[in-house]
């Protein structure tokens, strides 16, 4: 008798512990995002950003998953790293770390924006870089390959003697 009474007790708890799980699982937060919060970005501006990933208008951002938007940003050739956080169910709030702009070059053709980081990228005129050192350079007086060679000397040689003065 006593163990029929443990059975039917032990029963009931799998019972009651699947109802109260499937309800759980019914009132589970959705994460939706229907709001975009960009931080941290003095460079690259807001605007630029959602048009860079494809974000018009309220209807385009809940169709985009919060994976899928730090995938978007990232591609960015201007930003580093980004990470994102729900604040509510609705609020994405995303951190951009940017490159550090370094040197802008100037060529007959095409301006370049050489990074601390050492990238060689290709100047946009939407974004704030301002107040750079500015190099300039006939396009027919050097090819890309030594430009770049020659910009990663310039950079090495810069932060050697600005070790030295600190």
């Amino acid at each position: 008798m006593r163990k029929l009474w443990i059975y039917i007790v032990l029963v009931l708890f799998l019972i009651i512990n699947g109802l109260m799980i499937s309800t759980a699982k019914k009132y589970e937060p959705k994460y939706v995002v229907k709001n975009l919060v960009i931080t941290n970005n003095q460079i690259i501006p807001t605007d630029v950003l959602l048009e860079f990933i494809n974000v018009k208008d309220k209807e385009t951002l809940t169709s985009l998953t919060a994976e899928m938007i730090i995938d978007r940003i990232g591609k960015h050739p201007y930003v580093k790293n980004v990470e994102g956080v729900f604040v509510d169910s609705t609020t994405y709030v995303v951190s951009v770390k940017e490159v550090e702009p370094f040197l802008l070059i100037m060529t007959d053709n095409q301006n370049y924006v050489l990074t601390k980081e050492k990238k060689l990228i290709p100047e946009d005129p939407n974004l704030n870089v301002l107040d750079l050192p500015v190099v300039t350079f006939s396009s027919t007086q050097i090819d890309y390959n030594k430009l770049k060679a020659n910009m990663l000397m310039l950079y090495s040689i810069h932060f050697k003697i600005y070790i030295v003065q600190i």
